[in-house]
């Protein structure tokens, strides 16, 4: 019985690992405007499910800093990614999916208390995909359509700006 086991557990282990497309990576941005500073590091991984479809998964660290003062935001991103063109070494996709955000304002209030927020969004974001190699792509995304809130107010609309692009890499596995 032990090996009858086994040799399922091993036959299951090699046709998922023979279809499996695990990648993982990442993305960095940084921008300057009028004396204010952004930067964020999304460290992602995912899994291709066919040639069009992937689910993946990003954390994300964020700063924003204006004089003397600055916000931190923690966040979590579960997303789908569609890609709907692809010419070669390049392809084009969209992501879809949530944004759970923690900010933490350090600027204190009247009290010396700093302020901490929630946020729950659902949007799309395109993107752009260069195959460096066989195991290797350069990633960038630009862009958000979608809605934004604290429960408190709500943010809808498209943003595009120089604050919303993030360049990475992902290695396939």
């Amino acid at each position: 019985m032990k090996k009858v086991i086994i040799t399922l557990i091993v036959a299951f282990a090699a046709a998922f690992s023979a279809h499996a497309q695990f990648w993982a990576g990442g993305s960095v941005g940084y921008s300057y405007r009028g004396g204010e500073h952004y930067m964020n590091i999304s460290p992602e991984v995912g899994y291709n499910l066919n040639d069009n479809w992937s689910v993946a998964g990003a954390l994300n660290f964020s700063l924003n800093a204006e004089g003397g003062t600055s916000m931190l935001t923690l966040g979590l991103t579960p997303y789908a990614r569609y890609t709907f063109w692809r010419s070669g070494i390049v392809s084009a996709f969209v992501d879809g999916g949530l944004a759970l955000e923690l900010y933490h304002n350090a600027v204190k209030d009247d009290l010396g208390n700093s302020t901490n927020d929630f946020w729950l969004g659902i949007g799309v974001r395109p993107g752009i995909a260069i195959a460096l190699n066989e195991k290797l792509s350069f990633v960038t995304h630009t862009g958000f359509l979608g809605v934004e809130t604290n429960f408190d107010a709500a943010n809808f609309g498209l943003g595009v700006g120089g604050d919303e692009i993030a360049l990475g890499l992902y290695y396939a596995f």
